[in-house]
């Protein structure tokens, strides 16, 4: 038991290590790179992306993941198997939504959570939300080899992920300022998802994507986007001085209605009858 315990746990150690240089250990980086004043822009606009992303990922990680671990030492095989797909194909689109909700209220939110003087870090805001759905989705990911008891498969991937972050903003960085961080951060995080599906398809896993469901969510985040910008550009030509917070209530209520309609009856009705 021990023997079992040790190996399941030191690739998590070197996973997580390598993890940490993804999203952390680049802000050495930023600190030689920029001035205190704009890198205190940057920390607070990611800093409001990183606690929506990561309040987001919590509520659902707390409602998920006992059903996930149960179905996980369920003695059928066939039930262990689809514990990681029922996982996927509720926090998958789910954080679509949360993300493209944060880019599309980031102006709102610097104005209301960091106050008037910290709006130029809105872009901040929105750059953030991709760096930290990266690591959200990592994180569903990652789960897949806790399922199979097969965490040696962690290391490659965050490596790579890792390198290819840092080596991304060491060379862009002094070209296009610290905006470059968060988007590297996000490309690292893609090839990180990639190696470990990539991976597991190999190992021939049941290791299945909702694809239906995602495309449902790409395609209202796009339209979610897209509306809030023609919004925001309308109200402009208007001249007319809209509250941050009418326009955060306005959204926070078109997105728990397309959470309503597209998740009743994997996500809705099940935490009603838990409430009863």
């Amino acid at each position: 038991q021990i023997r079992l315990l040790v190996d399941f746990c030191w690739p998590v150690a070197f996973a997580v290590a390598f993890n940490w240089a993804h999203m952390q250990g680049y802000r050495f980086l930023l600190a030689e790179h920029g001035g205190f004043g704009e890198l205190g822009i940057f920390a607070a606009g990611y800093g409001v992306a990183a606690a929506l992303l990561a309040a987001m990922e919590m509520v659902l990680a707390t409602k998920l993941q006992p059903e996930f671990y149960r179905q996980a030492n369920h003695t059928d095989e066939m039930v262990r198997n689809a514990a990681w797909r029922n996982y996927a194909q509720v926090l998958v689109p789910a954080s679509v939504l949360g993300v493209a909700a944060v880019i599309t209220a980031a102006p709102d939110l610097a104005s209301v959570m960091l106050g008037p003087a910290y709006r130029a870090s809105s872009r901040y805001v929105a750059l953030g939300a991709c760096a930290e759905w990266a690591r959200v989705m990592v994180g569903v990911f990652v789960l897949n080899a806790h399922l199979h008891m097969n965490t040696r498969s962690l290391i490659v991937p965050n490596f790579c992920g890792a390198l290819l972050t840092l080596v991304c903003i060491a060379i862009l960085l002094p070209r296009w300022g610290l905006s470059v961080a968060p988007i590297a951060a996000m490309l690292g995080g893609l090839l990180v998802m990639w190696v470990l599906y990539s991976q597991a398809l190999g190992r021939h896993d049941e290791m299945h994507l909702d694809w239906s469901g995602i495309s449902k969510a790409l395609l209202v985040a796009i339209m979610l986007i897209s509306s809030g910008a023609g919004w925001r550009e309308w109200v402009a030509e208007k001249g007319w001085e809209v509250s941050p917070l009418l326009s955060l209530s306005l959204l926070g209520l078109i997105w728990l209605t397309v959470i309503g309609s597209l998740f009743r009856n994997k996500l809705i009705r099940p935490l009603m009858r838990e409430s009863l």
